[in-house]
């Protein structure tokens, strides 16, 4: 029991400063890459994301093949060149690619060693706990460190969250590993049961539904662009407005998380429910906000209810497929965190050429709609996988 104790700490307090220093990240390099012209802000985007997919699927192999607690400590060591880079301001671009590759790179291990970690019936809460911090850590950094660089100088704010990144680095050595089968790739079974995974109907199913929600997802980057150029928010009104969507989800996030336990036999029409709730959100948001900047706000309703969707159709694959999971993590992570990224270019076109507000509408709002009626066609998969004794 204290092992557990000790890898929810770790996995938890070291999320939660990557979080502190994302919620400040995430606006800020936008902000600046688009400094550079909407041309390399959509090229570097594409760019970061194809590598970040890339990273995703090596982090989810080298999860099975050589653990997840070395996983965790190579892709903290990447993340902490991505820092560095930040030091030298022509070294923007290179920073930003590193700084997606280290983020795809600990996905699968980060997340199936927190279902290894925990009992069954607790999955849904403790996992919903991950999005909870995230947001209260993504509110408390970019409202502190975006202070820090206001007052002090942006590399003030680089030095400190360099400072943060190597303290979580040699909090990873504690951890306790929970490798339970390290799969061969040159294994006929292996080969048998992953081939049965990814040709199921059932996980062609889930394969739509994140495909679809990561391109809905594409518009998140140009999020501080849209405040900016389209509403007329300063730095300082977006950063706080980024501190506000971080900290409004955090209720929802554990209430959702409790609820995914309650009806863990229905996650599919769970989800859809949400993503009907969710598409108003987001439809006021881009149509309304420009004319009034009050209703830019209501993009708060959308991340709050977005907030689970990954989690929960992680556990839902775990749950049905209990071999591969490092991989299978991994692609979902692809769809859902990577291909927004490479849908960046698609989004900046219609941003282009109809205007701002019609490409949020478009990319954001009938996704989500198409998830939804994917879901509520969902079944779920009664087989086990051949070879499948595997328990947790």
């Amino acid at each position: 029991m204290t092992w557990i104790k000790r890898n929810v700490a770790i996995l938890y307090g070291v999320g939660y400063s990557k979080g502190f220093i994302n919620g400040f990240l995430s606006w800020y390099l936008s902000l600046r890459l688009y400094d550079w012209g909407l041309g390399v802000f959509a090229v570097v985007r594409l760019v970061s994301q194809v590598l970040d997919s890339l990273a995703n699927f090596a982090g989810g192999y080298l999860a099975d093949k050589i653990g997840r607690k070395p996983t965790l400590i190579i892709s903290d060591a990447v993340y902490i060149s991505s820092i560095l880079c930040l030091l030298r301001p022509e070294l923007l671009p290179l920073a930003v690619v590193l700084f997606f590759v280290a983020d795809g790179l600990p996905t699968s291990a980060s997340f199936v060693m927190r279902i290894e970690s925990v009992p069954e019936n607790w999955r849904g809460k403790i996992i919903s706990i991950g999005p909870a911090l995230s947001y209260a850590s993504y509110a408390a950094g970019s409202f502190a460190l975006g202070l820090i660089a206001a007052l002090y100088g942006r590399t003030s704010a680089v030095y400190v969250v360099l400072v943060i990144s190597i303290a979580g680095l040699m909090a990873r050595f504690f951890l306790i590993e929970t490798l339970r089968r390290v799969s061969t790739s040159t294994s006929l079974s292996y080969l048998k049961e992953l081939k049965y995974v990814l040709t199921s109907r059932e996980y062609a199913r889930i394969v739509a539904v994140m495909a679809l929600l990561g391109i809905s997802f594409a518009i998140s980057p140009f999020l501080a662009p849209f405040l900016k150029d389209v509403i007329g928010m300063s730095d300082y009104e977006i950063a706080l407005f980024f501190t506000f969507y971080n900290l409004v989800p955090i209720p929802f996030s554990l209430i959702l998380g409790h609820l995914m336990d309650k009806y863990k036999d229905s996650i599919p029409k769970f989800l859809a429910v949400l993503l009907l709730i969710d598409s108003p959100f987001v439809a006021t948001f881009a149509l309304l906000s420009p004319v009034a900047p009050v209703f830019a706000y209501a993009i708060l309703g959308s991340v709050s209810l977005a907030s689970i969707y990954r989690a929960a159709l992680n556990i839902y694959t775990s749950d049905i497929f209990k071999t591969h999971r490092g991989l299978l993590v991994a692609l979902n992570a692809v769809l859902m965190a990577n291909l927004p990224g490479i849908a960046t270019p698609v989004v900046a076109a219609l941003w282009a050429t109809l205007n701002p507000p019609l490409a949020i509408l478009l990319v954001a709002t009938l996704t989500r709609i198409g998830a939804a009626a994917l879901l509520l066609a969902n079944r779920q998969l009664s087989q086990k996988p051949p070879g499948d004794s595997s328990a947790n």
